[in-house]
C-alpha cells in the first residue's frame, strides 16, 4: 500500500511540474488572413464551371480581413471611396473552414492553403457564394 501511494505522489509531482508556470498561448487560426492587424487579398481566380470570372481590368476584386473579425469585399475602384460589402468572418475547425457573413449573404468555404502567398477557398454546399476563389496578398505599392 505504501509503495502504491508513493508512486501516486511521484506521478502527481511529475505531471504537476509539467504545467506549472507555463502559459499557453492562444492559437488564433485567422492570423494567416490578417497578419495580426489587417491584410488585403486580391481575388486572382473566381471559378465556376471551369470559367474564371475574376476581374482583370482596373476593378479587381479585393477581400480585406481585419484581426477584429471584420471583413470587406470591394473592388480596387471602390477602395478609395470606402465602399463595398462589410461583414464579419470567423475561421473554424482550426483553420480549415471560414464563414463570412455579409448583411444578406452567407459565404462559407473550405480553406486549402497551397503556399504561404496563396489561399484557395472552396465553397461549401451552405454557401451563398458559389465560386472557387484563389486569393493572393495585394502587392506592395511602395518599395
Amino acid at each position: 500500500m505504501r509503495k502504491i501511494s508513493f508512486h501516486c505522489i511521484l506521478l502527481f509531482l511529475v505531471l504537476g511540474s509539467c504545467t506549472t508556470g507555463i502559459s499557453v498561448k492562444e492559437n488564433n487560426s485567422s492570423n494567416f488572413l490578417n497578419d495580426g492587424s489587417s491584410k488585403v487579398w486580391l481575388v486572382t481566380e473566381k471559378i465556376k464551371n471551369d470559367h474564371n470570372f475574376a476581374n482583370t481590368g482596373n476593378a479587381k476584386e479585393l477581400l480585406i480581413f481585419y484581426n477584429n473579425g471584420n471583413c470587406v469585399s470591394q473592388t480596387t475602384e471602390e477602395l478609395s471611396l470606402n465602399k463595398g460589402k462589410v461583414g464579419e468572418y470567423e475561421v473554424l475547425d482550426f483553420g480549415k473552414r471560414i464563414k463570412i457573413q455579409f448583411e444578406k449573404e452567407n459565404w462559407e468555404f473550405d480553406i486549402k492553403k497551397a503556399q504561404a502567398n496563396q489561399v484557395h477557398l472552396i465553397p461549401t454546399k451552405n454557401s451563398d457564394h458559389p465560386f472557387f476563389l484563389t486569393l493572393t496578398p495585394y502587392p506592395q505599392l511602395l518599395k
